[in-house]
């Protein structure tokens, strides 16, 4: 049951919370659930549709770092290796042109 506290905080499973965190306020409808945030280890990508994705990591510096495809509902991505920071997260709908964005931070 996806509950909301606090606003920018939810609730996805018992004892799991994470920043629903889009990159400005006129953008709510077009973010990620990204949990936990920060990251250590692994993060878990909630997609607002059930689809095929193109999913890109780029740095501040908007250099892309990753990109592959995903689909369903989720993601897990492994963040162990990569440095701490803030990383911006895209997904492109494969079959649309909708774009999703979220905000991944590293903290080691």
């Amino acid at each position: 049951m996806l509950a909301t506290p606090l606003k920018g905080v939810s609730k996805f499973e018992e004892g799991i919370t994470g920043i629903v965190n889009p990159l400005s306020e006129n953008q709510t409808g077009n973010c990620l659930f990204i949990f936990p945030n920060p990251s250590i280890k692994q993060t878990a990508i909630l997609f607002p549709n059930k689809g095929t994705y193109a999913l890109y990591i780029t740095n501040m510096m908007g250099k892309t770092l990753k990109q592959f495809f995903v689909s369903g509902e989720k993601t897990i991505i492994q963040t162990e290796n990569m440095e701490s920071g803030i990383y911006l997260i895209s997904l492109k709908g494969l079959s649309s042109s909708i774009m999703f964005h979220g905000k991944l931070i590293i903290k080691k």
